[in-house]
């Protein structure tokens, strides 16, 4: 099996509106529920997932496109990656990572939308972006 390369370059787009849509996300989140209290309403919490501009971006995305926004996301929340140029690092945490279905992969970015910015954000910084 021929291993893929991914190039950071051609995802930069990508890997930024996610950012934009994160910040949002993180931001909302802090204000509409600053005590971290939590409604069970499960119809309710589908219901805004599946109407989230953040949730629907990365459904959108294919499946090369997730790994290495999640890449991006773990090397934020990482050192291991720290001796790595920054096409090396994002390679070697997609090949360091195991990869289910893309449906569990974005749900994966999403759950973590309260603290994605920010990840993200020193994601960029650590790789240069």
């Amino acid at each position: 099996m021929i291993k893929k390369e991914y190039n950071i370059e051609n995802y930069k787009n990508i890997l930024h509106q996610v950012y934009k849509l994160a910040c949002k996300k993180s931001l909302s989140n802090e204000v509409s529920n600053p005590f971290g209290t939590f409604d069970f309403d499960l119809e309710k919490i589908i219901r805004e997932r599946t109407e989230d501009p953040l949730f629907l971006f990365l459904n959108d995305l294919d499946i090369d496109a997730i790994k290495v926004v999640q890449a991006v996301m773990y090397i934020g929340n990482s050192n291991d990656y720290a001796n790595e140029s920054k096409n090396e690092a994002v390679n070697k945490c997609i090949e360091d990572l195991p990869w289910g279905e893309k449906e569990t992969e974005v749900n994966v970015i999403y759950d973590k939308k309260a603290i994605l910015a920010e990840y993200l954000r020193s994601g960029f910084e650590k790789l240069g972006i």
